[in-house]
């Protein structure tokens, strides 16, 4: 089945013959569950389109299945792009986390802090800017970890020295050798993209 993406048919062409380095992050959760983080294509629409309907995740609102279509779709088209990437984070055959990493911030998102990223001897254009949601009930299991580090992987590949998440979930940035912006609750972190763990999955 072919869609007509947001960015139209001539771009999602014009991508057809670029490919990207894999990007495959195994990790073992919390509760002893294999996860891999892996960048999501075709096989794994579906299961993007579950996932975009599950309660918590996506837009609690949500009451059109097309909508969940449209999710997919900018998903696979972000994995496919020459200048985004997308992730999955798959347990079995169910996607139960999902990561976008873009050039900037989406419209209506508060810009890079620029004085934070200079504290951490970044400039803004070594830096991307990413998000991630998991499922709620694959959360505080490990899942948020295992794509962060799948997220510095592929933001490596792209050229970038840092990738940025604003209003992110603190603690997993220190534990993947990242920094968060010191006296802002809900503000910006910041990971390397040559991160290693530092310890247990969050």
């Amino acid at each position: 089945m072919q869609t007509a993406h947001r960015f139209g048919a001539v771009a999602v062409r014009a991508m057809s013959t670029f490919t990207k380095p894999p990007v495959a992050v195994i990790g073992m959760l919390k509760n002893g569950t294999r996860v891999e983080v892996v960048r999501p294509n075709e096989t794994h629409r579906q299961a993007l389109v579950s996932f975009a309907k599950r309660p918590g995740t996506m837009a609690d609102t949500m009451k059109r299945p097309e909508e969940a279509h449209a999710v997919a779709d900018d998903y696979l088209w972000n994995a496919r792009s020459p200048k985004h990437d997308a992730l999955v984070a798959v347990v079995g055959s169910d996607v139960v986390g999902v990561t976008e990493i873009d050039p900037d911030v989406h419209e209506m998102e508060p810009p890079k802090d620029e004085s934070f990223l200079q504290a951490c001897g970044m400039q803004p254009s070594e830096v991307c800017v990413a998000q991630t949601l998991v499922s709620p009930t694959w959360r505080n299991l490990g899942v948020g970890s295992v794509l962060k580090l799948g997220q510095a992987e592929a933001a490596r590949n792209l050229g970038y020295r840092a990738v940025a998440t604003c209003g992110g979930v603190q603690q997993i940035a220190p534990r993947v050798g990242g920094t968060m912006q010191a006296g802002e609750f809900g503000g910006w972190t910041l990971v390397p993209t040559d991160t290693q763990p530092k310890g247990k999955n969050s």
